[in-house]
């Protein structure tokens, strides 16, 4: 199952086992999509269906993708999770406060862009990749995760260019679900873009804003924005509403 949280928010689970990319963060950033308060409180308690939760996954520390304490909380409170973030993160997880193990449960990363790093001795298959966020911006690391035999890659704020996307090798790693944000997608040729470069199956577009939210568009509204852009290509499919999921069989 793959189920959206907010924002670039998402949540995977083959039903034993879960991943969260980018969802922990509570309300850490104004003019940005917020999961609700029940949502959060789960996330952060390791309760229900996110009791399940083995990796816990930022790419890159930004308040709309990840905030210490929000992550810190659910490692407190769920001994058999892990983080991976990267270096520059770990400073906001060391400030959000103790981790049991935590030099075996924080795992930090500093990955060139460009290039890619396959993990050992991980809940599931993992692979991440060094994915451009823009000049001057935090680094950014994407993260290809293999779960019931379905391979889902979260790409983070990508904004990079093709020729670092090919080096990297993105395109081998046979992708099933690609969740892309959605500035990436905005045209029919950039989506012919993208999907010449990932070769996704399937693709899902996020970090959309709430209404006159900080990236609001202003001439279009929303609902016509996200309409625009699911039909820029015929693998995109819609998965942005809260607790809104997918069966990955």
């Amino acid at each position: 199952m793959l189920c959206h949280i907010a924002n670039a928010g998402y949540y995977a689970t083959d039903g034993e086992r879960g991943v969260l990319f980018d969802a922990l963060y509570c309300d850490g950033l104004d003019g940005f999509g917020q999961a609700s308060e029940i949502t959060n409180e789960k996330m952060e308690n390791a309760e229900d269906m996110f009791a399940n939760v083995k990796v816990i996954f930022a790419s890159h520390y930004h308040g709309d993708h990840m905030t210490g304490k929000a992550m810190v909380r659910d490692l407190q409170n769920n001994d058999n999770a892990i983080a991976i973030i990267t270096d520059e993160s770990k400073k906001l997880m060391i400030a959000g406060g103790s981790v049991k193990n935590a030099e075996t449960r924080i795992k930090s990363f500093k990955i060139p862009i460009g290039e890619n790093l396959e993990l050992e001795n991980m809940p599931f298959p993992i692979k991440l990749y060094g994915i451009s966020h823009g000049v001057g911006r935090p680094d950014n690391i994407g993260i290809a995760v293999t779960v019931v035999g379905r391979t889902i890659m979260h790409v983070g704020d990508m904004s990079a260019k093709k020729e670092d996307l090919i080096k990297a090798e993105v395109e081998k790693e046979n992708i099933d679900y690609l969740l892309l944000p959605f500035w990436n997608a905005m045209s029919k040729d950039a989506m012919t873009t993208i999907n010449d470069v990932f070769k996704a199956k399937v693709v899902v577009t996020m970090h959309f804003a709430p209404p006159f939210g900080a990236m609001w568009q202003g001439i279009l509204e929303n609902s016509e924005l996200k309409e625009r852009i699911y039909s820029n290509a015929d693998n995109i499919i819609k998965l942005d509403e809260e607790m809104m999921c997918i069966s990955l069989d």
